[in-house]
């Protein structure tokens, strides 16, 4: 027997692909996705699954902290944003 049901194919990862809007907002909208990085620019989207763990929380907080030291010892106006996810309707 031949099933017919339609599988969704998960979406491509950690490169930009093309896709609409809405396309962006229902692949980052699965489950599986949760925690994953979601990026949508000028019709592109890229989902990127990077490791969660020790290992990540080590190589963030080092890159946070070079950068601030850089900016202050340059005098250089910068804000850090971590974990942030902001999205525009349409």
């Amino acid at each position: 027997m031949v099933n017919t049901v339609l599988v969704p194919k998960p979406p491509v990862t950690d490169v930009w692909v093309a896709a609409t809007w809405d396309e962006f907002l229902a692949a980052s909208a699965q489950s599986e996705l949760e925690q994953s990085s979601c990026y949508y620019d000028l019709g592109m989207m890229r989902i990127e699954t990077m490791p969660i763990g020790f290992a990540h929380g080590k190589d963030n907080s080092t890159l946070v902290m070079v950068s601030t030291l850089f900016g202050t010892m340059r005098n250089i106006a910068f804000s850090a944003l971590t974990n942030a996810s902001f999205r525009k309707l349409g």
